[in-house]
């Protein structure tokens, strides 16, 4: 073999050496993303966060998954291994690690998710599961990623992290979490629920009225009557009179009070079309299952 022939030998084998080992690093990248611990709810790739405010960031999430009953969990990368073509790639990334490795409560898999991706330089909030469309509309996952940007744009990546946790905690509409219909059902539902916690105060606060007023009054009438013993309950006012002062001269009727009684009748609040605060966008992802969400940059 000539010297030539045997150095691009020896260049050749180096050269698919690098290109296995090269091709080895982006699969074992790749996945070190999929079959992940569900248990686990912070999962810092990017390790922007100590492995004490990972613990913080962990038991939060177990809290309002409990407290919620839809499932909360944060995603930070530096690497975005997304490998086919995509407008967001940092959402898409992100739908595909809550559908690969089985994210989700109930049988709608309705979780809310965050990713930092220090690789896009974006960061991005996924909505799943019909429950979960119905509190985070595209209103609020605005509302979300306006209030992490302050963080994100100075580099505070865990406060940005806990600003996404408050939202959720504060967002998460308790009385919510075991309702499932469409957006025109939960906006009826939700009118419903502020008529009936009206009517509810008017009602305590009348019979309440009532029985004060009942208790003051029996407390008085009790309080004079054991005062005057003497004084007996006569059935007849000429006893009260003196005799030649009244002489009655004519008998007539006169109508001195009106009353009016008015009824109110409840419209409709609702508007026409437009979708409203709680309108939902959703989209398809690349495993077929319904999302919604965006991403901001930083």
């Amino acid at each position: 073999m000539s010297k030539s022939r045997f150095i691009s030998a020896i260049l050749g084998m180096i050269t698919a050496s690098v290109l296995f080992q090269g091709t080895g690093f982006f699969s074992y990248a790749e996945e070190s993303y999929r079959n992940v611990d569900t248990v686990q709810k912070i999962y810092d790739y990017a390790d922007l966060l100590t492995s004490d405010e990972e613990a913080e960031v962990q038991k939060e999430c177990e809290r309002l998954i409990q407290s919620y009953g839809y499932d909360v969990f944060v995603v930070t990368i530096d690497e975005n291994d997304i490998s086919y073509a995509s407008e967001d790639r940092s959402l898409s990334f992100l739908e595909d690690f809550g559908d690969q490795n089985g994210f989700g409560l109930g049988d709608e898999q309705n979780y809310v998710a965050f990713l930092i991706d220090m690789d896009e330089r974006q960061y991005s909030i996924d909505v799943k599961g019909e429950t979960c469309f119905l509190i985070y509309s595209d209103q609020i996952q605005e509302q979300i990623l306006d209030d992490v940007y302050y963080d994100m744009k100075n580099g505070d990546y865990p406060g940005a992290v806990w600003t996404f946790l408050e939202n959720v905690d504060e967002r998460g509409i308790k009385q919510v979490s075991g309702f499932v219909g469409t957006a025109e059902e939960y906006e009826e539902y939700e009118r419903e629920l502020k008529r009936e916690t009206f009517w509810g105060s008017v009602l305590m606060s009348v019979f309440g009225s009532v029985l004060l007023g009942c208790i003051v009054g029996a407390i008085v009438t009790f309080s004079k009557r054991m005062k005057s013993k003497t004084v007996y309950t006569s059935k007849d006012a000429s006893n009260y009179v003196e005799e030649g002062s009244f002489k009655r001269t004519e008998n007539s009727d006169q109508f001195i009070r009106r009353y009016k009684t008015t009824r109110v009748i409840q419209t409709s609040s609702g508007g026409g079309g437009g979708g409203g605060s709680h309108h939902t966008t959703t989209h398809r992802s690349s495993g077929g299952s319904s999302h919604s969400g965006r991403s901001r940059s930083f």
